[in-house]
C-alpha cells in the first residue's frame, strides 16, 4: 500500500498488515507534519487509480477520427490532434502531484512512518464531553466571599438537579469542606442560640443555684467557647468523611459509584446547604432534616448517573443493614435465652 504525504510529497509502499484498520491519521517522518489518513479510504483510490491506468492504457492509441463533414462551418477550424489522447493528458492535480511525489521516495525510508491518533477538523464530530461549570463558592476568582456563599446555598437549595449535574466530580477537598463547615457551624451556633433564649429561666436558676460570680460565668463561657468551636469543626469534619465514605461503599455494593469518592464527598458536603434552615426556631431542624436527605438523593443521583431509586437506596442501605442486623440478633438472643 503506498501512502503519500500531501505537505512534502514524501510516498513510499507500506505493507499491508503493518497499516492498523482503525488508523485515523499519519506522520510523515520527512517533515513531520500529520494528515488525515485511512486504510479504507488509500485502498479505495488504489482502485480508482488503477482502474483510470486501464481506462488510460485502452485510449492511450488514438482511434482514427471519421471525415467531418463538409459544411461545418467553424468547427473544421479545431484540429483532432488537440484532443486529449488518454486521460492521463487531462488536467487532474491528484495525478501530477503524484509524479511528482514519486521522485522522492529515496529521501527517507518510510518504515519511519507512524500511524497515530487523528487530529481534530472541522469535519470530525464533536467528542461528547460533560461541560461542567465552576460554583460561585469554587469559583478561584470569586473575591466576594459572602456572596459566593450565599450563591452557592441558594442554587443548591433551589435548583439542586441543575446544581449537581454541572458540578465537576473531581477538584479539591477545601472547597467543599469550608463550606459544608460554615453552613453547619451556622446553623448549629443559631440552634444553641434559640435554646439560651427559649429556656433562659432554667439557665437562670441554675446559674443562681452555683451561685457563681458575674465575672466567674463571663470566664466560663469565653473558655467553653474556645473548646467547643474547635470540637465542634472536628466532629462535623469528621462526621462528613464518615458519612461519605458509608455512602460511596453503598454506592460500589449496588455498582452505582459511576464517579470518585470525590464526588461523592462533594454531595454531602454541599447538602449541607440545608443547614440554612436551623436558624429556623423550633421546626428548623426538621426541616434542615429533610430537605439535606432530598439534596443528597438529588446529588447522588446526577454525581454518578444513576436512577432516583438506586440513589434512595444506596443513601439507606446502612439503614437496612442496621434493623436487619438489630432483627438477626434479637432473634439470637430469643433463641439462646
Amino acid at each position: 500500500m503506498q501512502i503519500v504525504c500531501p505537505h512534502c510529497g514524501y510516498s513510499k509502499e507500506v505493507p499491508e498488515d503493518r497499516v492498523p484498520d482503525t488508523a485515523r491519521s499519519a506522520k510523515c517522518p520527512s517533515c513531520g507534519k500529520r494528515f488525515p489518513f485511512s486504510k479504507v479510504d488509500a485502498e479505495f483510490f488504489l482502485r480508482e487509480s488503477s482502474l483510470r491506468a486501464d481506462v488510460g492504457d485502452s485510449i492511450s492509441e488514438p482511434t482514427p477520427s471519421p471525415t467531418p463533414p463538409t459544411g461545418s462551418g467553424e468547427r473544421d477550424a479545431v484540429p483532432w490532434e488537440d484532443v486529449p489522447a488518454s486521460i492521463e493528458e487531462r488536467e487532474e492535480p491528484f495525478s501530477e502531484s503524484t509524479e511528482a511525489i514519486q521522485s522522492r521516495q529515496d529521501v527517507l525510508p518510510w518504515d519511519e512512518l507512524e500511524v497515530g491518533p487523528p487530529e481534530h477538523t472541522d469535519l470530525d464530530e464533536e467528542p461528547e464531553t460533560t461541560e461542567f461549570r465552576s460554583i460561585p463558592w469554587e469559583d478561584s476568582a470569586q473575591t466576594n466571599l459572602l456572596g459566593a456563599l450565599f450563591k452557592t446555598a441558594r442554587q443548591a437549595l433551589l435548583a439542586p438537579g441543575s446544581f449537581f449535574s454541572q458540578m465537576n466530580p473531581e477538584g479539591t477537598y477545601g472547597y467543599p469542606i469550608s463550606f459544608a463547615l460554615v453552613l453547619s457551624f451556622i446553623g448549629f451556633f443559631f440552634q444553641f442560640l434559640w435554646g439560651i433564649v427559649f429556656n433562659s429561666d432554667l439557665i437562670t436558676r441554675v446559674l443562681a443555684a452555683l451561685q457563681l460570680s458575674p465575672d466567674t460565668i463571663s470566664a466560663g463561657v469565653v473558655l467553653g467557647t474556645a473548646i467547643m468551636v474547635p470540637v465542634l469543626m472536628l466532629t462535623l469534619l469528621a462526621s462528613l468523611f464518615i458519612q461519605s465514605t458509608i455512602l460511596h461503599i453503598c454506592l460500589l455494593i449496588l455498582r452505582g459509584a459511576n464517579a470518585p469518592f470525590l464526588g461523592t464527598f462533594k454531595v454531602m458536603s454541599y447538602s449541607s446547604a440545608a443547614s440554612v434552615f436551623l436558624i429556623i426556631p423550633f421546626i428548623g431542624s426538621l426541616i434542615a432534616f429533610v430537605w439535606a436527605v432530598v439534596l443528597m438523593v438529588i446529588g447522588v443521583s446526577r454525581i454518578h448517573s444513576i436512577g432516583i431509586g438506586k440513589s434512595v437506596l444506596a443513601i439507606l442501605l446502612p439503614f437496612i443493614l442496621l434493623i436487619v442486623l438489630f432483627i438477626i440478633l434479637f432473634l439470637t438472643f430469643q433463641i439462646l435465652v
